[in-house]
């Protein structure tokens, strides 16, 4: 029998647990959907407290100011919410802040992780410490889209691409005999990506459907990495919120060949990102993630808080944990 994940709309899944309260760990951001789950989750009263991680952006990020001043807001309307902590971090800097966001969790925790505004480079880090964690009761993950995201570049000023603090190789740093590349927005570090492909077998996870202008952009990014893309590699249509078939995906790559090792670059859509580090917690010898931060983002990086037809914001959840059990 299948093993049971369960994941969808945010209401029918927080719905599913009744009604408790909940730590929510966000991250206030320049966006202006980084406050919409613990907005959406204290209209539903059952916010008991929120974690507000703050990411000072580096200094030679060229739109520093305009992006403090907005995270600066969106603190303002998380705090408005209730009882809020806010914890002070570095874009670039270490993960101390998250190793003390998780030890300070009380034993039988209910935790919220809306990994709607927090980097990937937080998030996937955060996740495996959560999942860690034996205060941690239930957990959720949650994601929300936007309205839309504008056409031309979303990020600048790459880091070079290297494996990510908590989710490297165990006795292993070199490249890995497979390459799965999650396909997004972002196009940098593409030569470097390639000369870290040579000799491997390249895969890609497309986001499906993915929508105008996000499809151009998907594909002209796989025809920039590879133009026989159709014919000389393995592509794999995901729906971009389906984090558990990307994760089964992913896992079939250690399944089919058996190769010695897997490399996995998050460059697509968080969901499928997030499926990237539970993969690699599941075999964290054969699973390597590795990732190129930007340094600099467009204050408008996404426009708008995202709603379904009904109206409704348009945010998925994802159960990891419920009751001590994990789903994963």
């Amino acid at each position: 029998m299948a093993k049971l994940r369960p994941w969808g709309k945010i209401e029918v899944i927080f719905d599913s647990f009744g009604r408790r309260g909940w730590h929510c760990i966000a991250c206030a951001s320049f966006e202006e959907r980084a406050a919409a789950v613990p907005t959406w989750l204290s209209h539903k009263a059952v916010l008991e407290r929120t974690t507000a991680l703050v990411l000072n952006p580096p200094a030679d990020a060229g739109t520093i100011k305009v992006c403090r001043d907005e995270i600066g807001k969106s603190l303002h309307s998380i705090s408005a919410l209730g009882p809020t902590e806010a914890c002070a971090a570095e874009l670039l800097g270490p993960m101390s802040a998250v190793i003390e966001i998780v030890a300070a969790l009380p034993e039988g925790s209910s935790v919220v992780l809306d990994i709607t505004s927090m980097p990937k480079r937080y998030f996937m880090f955060m996740v495996m410490r959560l999942m860690d964690s034996p205060a941690v009761s239930d957990l959720i993950v949650t994601y929300t889209r936007p309205s839309r995201y504008p056409e031309g570049v979303l990020a600048s000023d790459p880091e070079p691409a290297s494996s990510l603090q908590g989710l490297s190789r165990n006795g292993d740093v070199g490249i890995g005999s497979t390459m799965i590349v999650g396909v997004g927005y972002i196009q940098f570090s593409l030569s470097e990506l390639m000369e870290k492909a040579r000799g491997a077998e390249l895969k890609f996870l497309m986001p499906f459907p993915p929508g105008s202008p996000s499809a151009r952009r998907n594909w002209r990014l796989l025809q920039q990495m590879d133009p026989n893309v159709e014919t000389s590699s393995e592509i794999r249509r995901v729906h971009s919120m389906d984090t558990f078939e990307a994760y089964d995906w992913i896992r079939e790559a250690l399944g089919r060949r058996s190769p010695d090792t897997v490399e996995l670059f998050p460059m697509g859509p968080k969901p499928h990102s997030l499926a990237m580090a539970l993969a690699y917690r599941s075999d964290p010898e054969k699973f390597q993630v590795q990732y190129a931060q930007p340094h600099t983002y467009r204050p408008d990086y996404s426009i708008g808080v995202g709603s379904d037809e009904q109206g409704r914001l348009d945010a998925y959840g994802y159960c990891l944990r419920r009751s001590g059990v994990d789903y994963i």
